[in-house]
């Protein structure tokens, strides 16, 4: 035992002395990582354009033009649709090519239909080529005209005729109407105030600034054996020297994985250090954490790392070629790393993709690393992530003793 903890200790002392390279590398990695996902989100931030409306038909009417107004200047829908007022043949001719995502037919006499209490509605015309949901939502959103118009019309005449009924008239009947308009605009003012909105889905409790932070210490956690080559391969030639001196395989293993160990927490313990100065917006879950909640976290997600170290050091134990360690370790870090969820929300894979995620360990750590963020944890994946790296710690000293008596 004493020459275990030794051998530990002089892996350890060399593993920090072997740390400021590492740390170089890991930093570039991190920056080229930030610039992959940034550009990821912004790019799809990018392609949310608006979606462009043609109106047509009068437009002339007082009532319709106050609708069109709302919601053009006051709805949140301004923020994803445009209407555009055009001729009907102009209109076809610019759904087709594609200008147009659709238009809103306006029939002739609406606004006296809505007077006399007739029940009108508006056509909403597209070209419907694709099944997505965009063609719903447009025609959604271009109901909101409809609505205000056909409410606040029937409102208005509603009151008057009651005013005219009771002996108002004149300025005091039009100080009611202004007064009414007023109120539904208002209304519009304050929409959004009528319900709390909750956003779940593919990010689950987390932002999207959040779920991105859990992927990008994810894919450095993956890939830290592509910057660590130096430390994992610098003893193995030597594993017969030292078993020859009494130190088992099982013994080389331990400490040499404890080594490898440290360096991954002395990484990410100040790479998380480090997000600490980030803008609170861009993470929310994490302002307001300090020092304490950073190695909280760490504590938290030592399962995670365990599974994920104790694999890594499997496979690059298993692969005597440094070269061919580097290329395994490096596809298998991108390709489960996807899988997971890191590049793209696994909630939008196949339901079969999903469940074979669910069922790797890389999907289980991945899932600790969003739920600890998120305020939450998993007693059960963590228990099962500690087993499968004494496992995986366990078949990596079964293969350094194999390769020991082979004289490799």
């Amino acid at each position: 035992m004493r020459a275990v903890m030794l051998y530990a200790r002089a892996q350890c002392m060399r593993a920090i002395r072997l740390f400021p390279a590492v740390l170089a590398m890991s930093a570039l990695l991190a920056v080229s990582l930030c610039i992959v996902l940034n550009t990821m989100v912004s790019g799809a931030a990018e392609r949310q354009v608006k979606a462009r409306i043609g109106l047509v038909g009068d437009l002339s009417d007082d009532y319709l033009s106050m609708g069109i107004y709302a919601v053009q200047h006051m709805d949140s829908s301004r923020f994803a649709v445009e209407f555009v007022p055009v001729e009907e043949t102009q209109a076809r001719e610019q759904v087709r090519n594609g200008t147009l995502s659709g238009y809103l037919l306006i029939p002739d006499g609406f606004t006296e239909s809505v007077m006399y209490g007739e029940q009108i509605t508006l056509t909403f015309v597209s070209a419907d080529k694709t099944a997505t949901l965009l063609p719903s939502v447009i025609r959604e959103v271009a109901d909101c005209a409809a609505v205000y118009v056909k409410e606040s019309e029937s409102g208005v005449f509603a009151m008057q005729d009651r005013a005219k009924e009771a002996g108002i008239s004149g300025e005091p009947l039009w100080d009611l109407t202004e007064k009414l308009d007023l109120q539904y605009l208002s209304m519009v003012f304050s929409r959004d105030d009528l319900c709390d909105l909750e956003q779940t889905g593919a990010m689950g409790t987390l932002s999207v600034g959040g779920y991105y932070f859990c992927a990008l210490l994810f894919l450095l956690v993956m890939l830290l054996p592509v910057m660590s080559t130096s430390l994992l391969s610098g003893e193995r030639k030597h594993a017969a020297y030292f078993a020859g001196r009494g130190l088992s395989a099982s013994g080389q293993t331990v400490g040499e994985y404890l080594a490898y160990a440290v360096t991954l927490l002395l990484l990410l313990v100040l790479f998380l250090l480090c997000t600490l100065f980030a803008p609170k917006t861009l993470i929310p879950e994490w302002s307001g954490a300090g020092v304490g909640g950073v190695f909280v976290w760490m504590i938290k997600l030592l399962p995670a790392l365990a599974a994920l170290s104790a694999t890594q050091f499997l496979l690059w134990e298993a692969v005597p070629n440094t070269v061919n360690g580097v290329l395994l370790q490096f596809l298998l870090a991108i390709s489960l790393g996807f899988i997971s969820g890191c590049f793209y929300p696994a909630e939008f894979f196949p339901d079969s993709v999903r469940r074979f995620a669910a069922l790797l360990p890389t999907g289980q750590a991945f899932a600790l690393f969003r739920d600890s963020l998120a305020g939450g944890y998993r007693p059960l994946s963590a228990v099962l992530l500690t087993v499968f790296a004494a496992s995986m710690l366990a078949l990596a000293c079964g293969v350094r003793a194999y390769r020991i008596r082979r004289g490799r």
